[in-house]
This record gives C-alpha cells, structure tokens and sequence, in this order.
C-alpha cells in the first residue's frame, strides 16, 4: 500500500498531548516492568506482549524474574526450562526467540540491550515493532512505536483511514511525541488505548487479524509442547495416544525445523 502523507496542524498536535497526558495523570496503569530503569525487565515484558493481553502476561513476568533476574541467567538457561515457565502463555517460538536474543546479547554486545533500531531487528524474533518499543521504553529514545492500541488512538483522534498502513502514521506518531518523553508518552498512549479499545475496535479493525486458537494447528502445537513439559520425553505412539489428530505428524516436523523439539530414533523431547 502506497504511503499517504497525513498533515496535521501543531495546535491539533499540542491539544491531542495535553488530552493524553491529562489522562495518563489520572488513569496510569501500575505494571511490574514498568518505571523499574531496567531495559531488562522491558525486553522480557515486549517478548511476552506479542499477541498477549497485559492481565494475562503480569504472573507470568513477574515468574520469569523471579527464575532469570537477568540476561546472563537467562542466557545459561536450558530451552526445556524456559519452555516449561512459558507453558501456558501461547506462541512458544517467543520463548525460544527470547532465550536465543539474550545469547547474542551476552555474547556480542556484553549483556547490554542494544538501544539501536537496525541492531535490535538482527535479533531472533524482533520486528518492526521491538526494534522500536524497546529503546523507546527502555532508553527514552524518540521513536515512534505503533502497537493495535495506538494506532486506534491516532486513527480515532486524526479522523484517519482505518485502513492506513503504520508507514503512513509513523510521522504523525512522531511528531506527537513530547521532548524527552519517550518512554512517558507512549505508556501513556498505551493506556489510553486499552481503556478505549472496545469503542472503537469494531470501527478500526487491526491491520492483521490473529487466528483463533481453538481447534488450530497452533492448539496442536501447544498440546506437544505441554506433554513434553511433563513426560520429559515422549515416542510418537505415546504422542498419538494422547493426541487424537490427523495433524500431530506434521505438527512435530514443523516444532522439530524450528527446533523447538527435539527428537533421538523415535523420542521426542525439549
């Protein structure tokens, strides 16, 4: 889609930070990874949000933290451990990613978070979105950072195309950002999005629609996984018998390419 410029007068811009911040004052969500100067603790809580509400990531975080304090302790770590403190929060290969990012971290950058946005995007399982959030959160740098939420947010309080794609928004996000408030703003932005969402979600639907997970080839995924969590390791008739689906099979090639399982003669493990 061909990027649209969005013009938008300063006053239009000084009045839609004054409304936010105003907001923000008032109504901050308190969050663990939050206001704590640890990048951190940001990195971990960006890995966990993807696709994932904030209610159902705090335990989990606040878990996390409690196993690996830090990213050389989550570097040490072995794959079936974070997988098993992962069980439950969905799309494992996050996991799997996080551990493989604070690797190279510890290794090339000397246990300290890159603040850069290309360098960020060279690690496993960031995108567009991290390569920006986090230096955005964890450093204060001025980036623009377009999650669902804030983009609804520019889209409703602009009178936007539901349809404009985040290149177009980018300049506009920018702009709107106050000096040195980074981290601040884009909370606050976040916040006021969430408490907005079902106003608006059924008029600026996302760009992107996740999938649903009941009865999906990501359930099939998810039921290998948690098995494996508990038996340690399994052979492909003890898999069967406790999985009754056509798909179990290709399920496990897909897991065993992304090596999230592995699997020695006919046993499969973590």
């Amino acid at each position: 889609m061909e990027t649209i410029c969005i013009p938008v007068p300063l006053a239009a811009i000084t009045i839609f930070r004054k409304k936010i911040l105003s907001w923000y004052k008032l109504h901050k969500r308190v969050l663990p990874w939050r206001d704590t100067g640890n990048p951190y603790h940001v990195l971990i809580s960006e890995y966990m949000l993807q696709q994932t509400q904030v209610a159902r990531v705090m335990p989990f975080f606040l878990r996390w933290i409690e196993k690996y304090p830090d990213l050389t302790s989550l570097a040490k770590s072995k794959q079936g451990d974070v997988l098993a403190l992962w069980n439950g929060l969905g799309y494992n290969s996050r996991a799997i990613r996080l551990r493989e990012s604070a690797i190279k971290i510890v290794n090339g950058h000397n246990a300290i978070i890159p603040s850069d946005y290309n360098t960020l995007k060279k690690l496993p399982g960031i995108g567009d979105y991290m390569a920006s959030s986090i230096p955005a959160f964890a450093y204060n740098k001025t980036l623009p950072v377009i999650d669902i939420n804030i983009r609804r947010v520019l889209i409703a309080e602009f009178q936007l195309p539901p349809d404009i794609p985040n290149e177009s928004l980018k300049p506009l996000a920018l702009s709107c950002i106050p000096k040195n408030k980074s981290a601040m703003w884009h909370n606050a932005l976040m916040d006021y999005g969430a408490a907005m969402a079902m106003t608006v979600k059924k008029s600026i639907p996302p760009l992107t629609k996740q999938s649903r997970f009941t009865g999906s080839f990501r359930q099939v995924r998810g039921k290998i996984i948690k098995l494996l969590i508990e038996k340690g390791k399994m052979s492909l008739n003890g898999l069967q018998a406790s999985i009754n689906d056509a798909r179990l099979e290709k399920a496990l090639e897909a897991l065993l390419d992304e090596k999230l399982v592995f699997r020695k003669g006919t046993t499969y493990r973590l």
